[in-house]
């Protein structure tokens, strides 16, 4: 009977510290979320590390400059003398002669960067928007998920290739997250209509 209530008592210790550090974990997952809603309101300068997703670049014109647009994940913040670690769902945007450095990276690298942090449009997927000053630093290449999704995301592009022109960046954009083909009047519809998060689809996932 003892030993029952000692293994007993353990027991409960044990889960009782589980309960503990997931609670704790959740409180620190919403504390850094709310600080990077905050730094995104109050269009904070940062340092982050974060893993790039599938973009499209938009080449310049004679009224602007190159432009170009992604999905990411930030991986760490470093702003006002604090760093935050990080999994939100990211988009990425550099415009100007940086623009193209950023289109060149494979899909999945991990880079740093110095950027502003902005929030997202209405409708839109993610937590914060990126807004990157320069070229990134490339910090790690990325694994092998990420070349087989970028090998899949290929196929299906090439699949998809017949198909008429919303479509053929539309199914790409649903099934694997690869926004590469939308064009900006059809994203604009997903944005309004609130359904841009259809697409929001991780290289995880």
């Amino acid at each position: 009977v003892a030993w029952w209530r000692r293994s007993a008592v353990a027991l409960a210790a044990v889960c009782l510290g589980c309960l503990c550090a997931l609670s704790s974990g959740v409180q620190v997952a919403a504390s850094t979320g709310d600080a990077v809603r905050a730094l995104a309101r109050e269009g904070a300068s940062a340092t982050v590390e974060v893993d790039v997703g599938a973009g499209r670049l938009w080449e310049a014109t004679a009224t602007r400059p190159a432009w170009w647009r992604a999905s990411g994940t930030l991986r760490s913040i470093q702003a006002r003398g604090r760093a935050w670690s990080s999994g939100a769902e990211a988009t990425v945007m550099v415009s100007g002669d940086a623009a193209r450095a950023w289109a060149a990276l494979p899909l999945g690298s991990r880079v740093q960067a110095s950027v502003r942090l902005q929030e997202p449009d209405p409708g839109e997927a993610s937590w914060v928007v990126v807004a990157g000053h320069g070229a990134p630093t490339h910090v790690e290449a990325p694994g092998l998920p990420w070349n087989v999704v970028g090998a899949l995301r290929a196929g299906l592009r090439a699949a998809c290739a017949g198909l008429p022109d919303e479509a053929r960046g539309l199914v790409p954009a649903l099934v694997v997250g690869d926004t590469s083909g939308i064009s900006d009047d059809l994203r604009e519809r997903f944005v309004t209509t609130g359904l841009m998060h259809l697409t929001a689809v991780s290289g995880a996932n």
